[in-house]
């Protein structure tokens, strides 16, 4: 038996099932590239039209501005966004902190400027007294009005009792009643 090597083995002539192949892939490459100079020349007329629009804009007459053309409800807005900038946060915290005793935990507090300065406060009380007295004190406060007791509930936890309750008031804006 003859051993016979051959290291120059012809290499398989193309089909043309691979030709078709190799010239759809070209035509879809160039396509490709086509749409791609058409996004990005249809992108640069758009960044230039916009930016022609921006220099343009104060200087038309008959624009009106952002603050006119939302009326009264941007000076309702306006109006609320500087009560709350010109008010004492520090007096309103300090206040609610002083009126806190050992007995009683706050668990949350929710300030809401939309409803005229509501206040929405969930805290514990070591028993139904802690409670009612902690609801006396914060009526004295001088920022807030019409404290009420809005629910509570006993609740037992590691062996020992407590008051859940939750409470609504009004508080002021820079020394102004709501």
């Amino acid at each position: 038996m003859r051993l016979r090597l051959d290291f120059a083995h012809p290499r398989p002539r193309p089909t043309p099932l691979g030709w078709l192949l190799l010239g759809l892939g070209i035509v879809a490459m160039g396509w490709a590239g086509w749409r791609y100079q058409t996004v990005a020349a249809s992108l640069n007329v758009e960044k230039t039209r916009a930016a022609a629009l921006m220099r343009e804009a104060p200087r038309r007459p008959g624009v009106a501005t952002p603050r006119k053309a939302q009326g009264p409800v941007a000076e309702s807005g306006l109006t609320t966004t500087r009560a709350l900038l010109r008010t004492d946060w520090g007096a309103l915290m300090g206040g609610l902190e002083s009126a806190r005793t050992p007995k009683i935990g706050l668990l949350s507090l929710d300030l809401d400027t939309g409803r005229g300065g509501s206040l929405a406060m969930t805290a514990e009380a070591r028993d139904h007294a802690a409670m009612l007295a902690y609801v006396e004190t914060l009526e004295a406060l001088p920022m807030l009005d019409k404290v009420a007791l809005d629910s509570h509930a006993e609740r037992e936890r590691d062996g020992e009792r407590a008051v859940r309750f939750s409470l609504k008031a009004r508080w002021h804006l820079s020394g102004r009643a709501p």
